[in-house]
């Protein structure tokens, strides 16, 4: 189960964890930001930080705080976690085992005064622990999907009962079973493994959960818990809530709670039973299978396969089902003590890995490989009763960024009416020193990575920032931003850099602000700052855009474009402004060419949403804008000629970039346009994400 992006099974639920929160925020229509907090006891913390980082903020902004033990993880799952890039995380390390950072992030859930202070920034908390129920419930799939694969193989018959024995720490995987089982797939038992941390095991067998014992630091530190969250869920689900809390009132206030005999009786005729191995099982387990099998284990899994031979062998009374073991991690993440395992010499923890591989034949998975050349980012370690504090620091000092794409407007007769993102990008990271606090009454501005015309008060982005906060009403001066720029998109070439400075600085004012906000409140004052809407309105939302902007009010639609389509935009060495290019444009038009320009604009969007593009060339011509502007252009038609075998060819925006229209397959290479003649060319696509403010 560790074949993905991080190397251990929580992978699979924490890759769609980030999509169900946004698609239920979508359903509720609720706008707020959300705070993940999250404490790991190695693998669930770069997991979660894998799938949250760097998600779009827009309308349901996301950020993540991870916190670890400092010396209860081993050095690969710490080196994953602290060089983990994004601007929405924050990975602390604490002074303590994993219980003592489990109990910091319940407090924080039970934080009034950290609640209040998160809500003046538009901010509620969630979690990627299995507390959290869309945790557990994508971890159903796996149970389902193993019996249909031992039915495909012939392994087992339509309705048999099978057995699973999983290495548990926090109860969360193997309740995952439960359900699985509850929803009608033929579970026997269900085992929960465990090492010197029994726990668990000794509640099985007596009824008794008693946390009052040495914390036991062993070679599967993901299963080093002795307070398991998610045994209160099984709990509720076999008894009820009055009892439920009655035994977690218990746990909190003396460290142990004794379930009835009854109740006991009832979990065990649920299939649940409790089995652990010390170190020198789980090591024999790992070279066993290994010498037999060729299968390399992980420690955590070698602790559930001792475990199940003990109760396939009948030691513990053989079920009589066939069993099988759940690997939750890869062996690489565990290197010396696998090297230990199978007697492999190493001289560091960072040289266990190549060892391993050297000695196995196993290849190192590719998001480990080099993972100790990264450069760490998070370097914090702070005291338990700090986290807080720390949590509130990162929200107030935070890091964003927005990315804007590239458009291409006016296509052919759809002028100041079509728009089309491409997959070029301005990229603005922004840093924010004391957000919210209103203490002064002007915005400290530094400016990197543009030219000088850029790096002033005045440039198009801080007046669109100061523009958006003076229509919001609100007072928005941090104490400080500092603003690095990097932008992919050409200045005053007609590929929207205007809009995407527009776009950004409005963006900005609405972060800043806290409020909440969607793309549409970024359309509507982007839209009165631009003077029309179909540059801004692609770059915010992505794909094809009609819209019309009438009074104070913008409206904007889809439509439907495929990605088979290739944008060659051709950028001659001749500058134009918006101001020169309209200046050329007649008062008044015929109504003949009004006709025309409006029935080839139908036409166009019928080619582009059908596919029909022999159609294209005959939609791109324009009567309104295009022969006036063209011969504004050096070389116009030179590069309008070489365009002449393609679908099409229109002047993108108010000029002077040209764009010829391919289709993906299309193998036709338009390099052969001089350098003379050019200053740049791309071969671009439809951006289908439109604008992301990523935390």
């Amino acid at each position: 189960l560790f074949h993905g992006p991080t190397c251990a099974f929580k992978d699979f639920a924490l890759q769609l964890l980030p999509l169900l929160i946004q698609k239920s925020k979508d359903y509720l229509k609720d706008n707020s930001r959300t705070l993940i907090l999250t404490a790991t006891s190695g693998d669930t913390g770069k997991a979660a930080l894998e799938g949250f980082a760097n998600i779009d903020g827009i309308d349901k902004g996301i950020d993540i705080a991870v916190l670890y033990p400092q010396d209860g993880v081993s050095l690969v799952q710490k080196r994953q976690m602290v060089t983990q890039e994004g601007v929405n995380t924050l990975v602390l390390g604490i002074e303590g085992n994993f219980d003592d950072a489990q109990s910091q992030v319940k407090k924080a859930f039970l934080d009034k005064d950290l609640r209040e202070e998160l809500a003046k920034f538009n901010i509620s908390l969630s979690s990627a622990n299995s507390i959290n129920i869309g945790r557990l419930v994508p971890q159903t799939a796996y149970y389902f999907y193993v019996y249909k694969q031992l039915l495909n193989s012939g392994e087992i018959k339509e309705g048999e009962k099978l057995s699973f024995c999983v290495p548990t720490g926090n109860f969360g995987d193997i309740l995952a079973g439960y359900y699985a089982k509850r929803m009608g797939l033929p579970v026997d038992m269900l085992i929960s493994a465990s090492n010197e941390n029994k726990v668990l095991k000794e509640f099985f067998e007596t009824g008794v959960y008693d946390s009052n014992r040495a914390f036991i630091p062993t070679s599967s530190p993901s299963m080093d818990i002795v307070i398991s969250s998610n045994l209160e869920r099984l709990l509720y689900h076999t008894s009820n809530d009055e009892f439920t809390a009655m035994y977690m009132d218990s746990l909190s206030k003396t460290g142990s709670y004794t379930i009835g005999e009854e109740h006991r009786r009832i979990i065990e005729n649920e299939g649940f039973r409790g089995g652990y191995s010390k170190v020198e099982g789980s090591y024999l387990a790992i070279r066993e299978v290994f010498e037999k099998h060729g299968y390399l284990m992980d420690t955590h899994t070698g602790v559930a396969w001792k475990v199940a031979e003990k109760w396939q062998g009948g030691s513990q009374g053989d079920p009589g089902s066939k069993m099988v073991v759940l690997s939750t991690a890869s062996p690489y993440k565990f290197s010396p003590y696998v090297c230990d395992a199978l007697g492999v010499g190493y001289s560091s923890e960072e040289d266990a890995m190549a060892a391993l591989e050297a000695f196995t034949g196993a290849k190192i998975p590719d998001p480990l490989a080099g993972i100790y050349k990264k450069e760490i980012v998070h370097k914090k370690t702070i005291r338990p009763d700090e986290f807080t504090k720390e949590v509130i620091k990162s929200i107030k000092d935070r890091k964003f960024k927005i990315i804007v794409p590239a458009t291409t407007a006016n296509i052919g007769p759809g002028f100041d009416t079509l728009g089309i993102a491409l997959n070029l990008y301005a990229e603005f990271l922004v840093e924010v020193r004391g957000a919210g606090d209103g203490a002064l009454d002007f915005i400290d501005f530094e400016i990197e990575g543009v030219d000088d015309i850029y790096k002033n008060k005045n440039n198009l982005f801080i007046k669109s920032y100061i523009y958006a906060a003076k229509h919001m009403g609100v007072h928005i001066y941090p104490e400080k931003v500092r603003l690095v720029i990097n932008s992919q998109i050409p200045i005053s070439r007609g590929l929207g850099s205007s809009a995407a400075f527009i776009v950004a600085g409005v963006a900005l004012a609405f972060e800043i602000s806290k409020a909440s906000y969607s793309r549409n409140d970024i359309l509507q004052i982007a839209s009165q700052i631009e003077g029309h809407p179909d540059n801004v309105a692609p770059a915010i939302f992505g794909g094809m855009r009609a819209s019309l902007m009438e009074g104070a009010t913008t409206y904007s639609t889809g439509l439907l474009i495929h990605e088979d389509l290739r944008f060659i935009a051709a950028v001659p060495h001749t500058t134009l402004s918006t101001e020169e290019s309209r200046a050329v444009l007649p008062d008044q038009v015929s109504f003949k060419a009004a006709v025309s320009n409006i029935s080839r604009t139908g036409l166009l969007i019928g080619c582009f949403q059908n596919r029909e593009y022999n159609f294209l060339k005959i939609a791109l011509k324009d009567n309104l804008h295009q022969p006036y502007r063209l011969s504004l252009i050096e070389d116009a038609d030179k590069i309008m000629e070489i365009a002449q075998e393609s679908l099409g060819a229109y002047l993108s925006g108010a000029g002077p970039t040209i764009m010829i229209l391919e289709e993906k397959s299309s193998k036709k290479d338009y390099f052969e346009i001089k350098s003379s003649t050019l200053s740049d060319l791309y071969d671009l696509k439809v951006c289908f994400g439109g604008t992301k403010v990523i935390r």
